[in-house]
């Protein structure tokens, strides 16, 4: 590489479902989702499903007709795998409250929130091993929506100790590329511009 990258390319994702199983040894990939016509979780659920998709937006409407609208609370269970050994950082947005158990153990806690909740925690996670997993949330406004994302942290190695095996493979090599540049997002010039001043600058140019 050479240099470390100055824009972070790390960034959290929606957990795949290739990585979760549901609760009770139900068959394929994702969590075992219990929806409740209450902001509590209490009672017998009115609907149960494997959701596959940990991403769910359901805005001014429901997850399915038995649920009452901008009034119901979900429960997913299941397990977890990691694809890598290393610290992850375990994240929930949402528009209502949440909360998050790792092996029984509370990773995040935010049920006393009303809306627009982005909460989140590292957590370190063996490659292969499954953990446990319990998400709440419960919706009492309007536009309904989760989102489960995770990402890894990666040990970044000096700028100077890539410098210096760039210049050592360089110095081996027949034939060197080199790629070299900074994104739009930090260079000013090269960013686009409507302002008036800009507009007569570039004519004169």
């Amino acid at each position: 590489m050479g240099y470390n990258l100055l824009e972070d390319t790390n960034r959290s994702e929606t957990i795949d479902k290739h990585f979760l199983k549901p609760a009770n040894r139900s068959p394929g990939h994702g969590l075992h989702a219990e929806y409740f016509d209450n902001l509590d979780l209490k009672g017998a659920p009115v609907l149960t499903r494997i959701d596959s998709i940990m991403r769910q937006y359901w805005w001014r409407g429901f997850p399915g007709k038995q649920v009452s609208e901008n009034h119901f609370s979900m429960r997913w269970t299941g397990m977890i795998t990691p694809p890598a050994t290393g610290l992850y950082e375990i994240k929930i947005t949402t528009n209502g409250k949440n909360r998050l158990y790792i092996d029984d153990s509370v990773i995040v806690n935010d049920w006393d929130h009303l809306e627009n909740s982005i909460e989140q925690k590292p957590i370190f996670m063996e490659k292969g091993k499954e953990y446990k997993i319990e998400v709440d949330y419960a919706d009492s406004v309007n536009y309904a929506s989760i989102n489960l994302q995770w990402r890894r942290f990666y040990e970044k190695p000096s700028d100077e100790r890539l410098a210096a095996d760039a210049v050592s493979l360089a110095k081996r090599s027949d034939v060197v590329i080199v790629v070299a540049g900074i994104s739009p997002q930090l260079e000013g010039e090269e960013s686009p511009s409507t302002s008036p001043a800009s507009k007569e600058e570039t004519a004169r140019a």
